[in-house]
This record gives C-alpha cells, sequence and structure tokens, in this order.
C-alpha cells in the first residue's frame, strides 16, 4: 500500500510542479496537459515498478486506476461531461503507467 501512495504523491507533486512553472511561461495547452500527465504516469508507474517484487504490469494498473478515480472525481465535481477523448485519455494514463511499472521491475530485477 505504501509503494502506490508514494508513486501516486510523487505522480501529483510532480503534476503541480509542471503546471506552475508552464503557467509562468504562459503557455498552457491540451497537448500540454496531456504530456505532463502521461511523463507522471510514467515517473509514478516505474517507481511503483521498481518497488514491486512480481507482476509489475498489475501494479502499474492499480496506480492508474487510482488516478483515474482521481480524474473521474474531478470531472463530477467540476466539468460534469465524458465523450470519447476522455475514454482515450484513460486508456493513454492506463497504458503508460502499466508499461513503465513493467519497466520499473525489469530493471529491479537486473540489478538483483
Amino acid at each position: 500500500m505504501y509503494k502506490y501512495l508514494f508513486s501516486t504523491i510523487i505522480s501529483m507533486f510532480f503534476i503541480l510542479i509542471s503546471i506552475f512553472i508552464i503557467s509562468l511561461f504562459g503557455y498552457y495547452s491540451r497537448f500540454i496537459n496531456l504530456l505532463i500527465i502521461i511523463i507522471s504516469m510514467i515517473i509514478g508507474g516505474f517507481i511503483v515498478g521498481y518497488k514491486t517484487t512480481k507482476k509489475g504490469y498489475l501494479s502499474g494498473i492499480i496506480l492508474s486506476f487510482i488516478f483515474i478515480l482521481f480524474s473521474i472525481i474531478y470531472k463530477l465535481i467540476i466539468e460534469s461531461k465524458f465523450n470519447i477523448y476522455i475514454l482515450i485519455y484513460y486508456f493513454i494514463i492506463l497504458f503508460s503507467a502499466t508499461l513503465s511499472s513493467c519497466i520499473g521491475i525489469s530493471l529491479n530485477k537486473k540489478e538483483n
């Protein structure tokens, strides 16, 4: 449980810092937002995969579902609209966290 909490906090911290820096420069778009989310999920997935001893893909899926749950709650409170682009966005989050956690666990096994 600690590894998921730690990875989620690191990912959220990266998102907040990145969005703050981008907003200082005044250049913000949906593509930049997607790129920041993908990079944060890669970092979080790598961390959770590195801390996992087996089934890294499952750890990445759990991490991405935690993030997707936060995102859905935000969408319901603030925007309250869903479309196909949001589902593609969630799939990209799921894919990037799962793939990076598999890479993290394989690098952990190589070092041991």
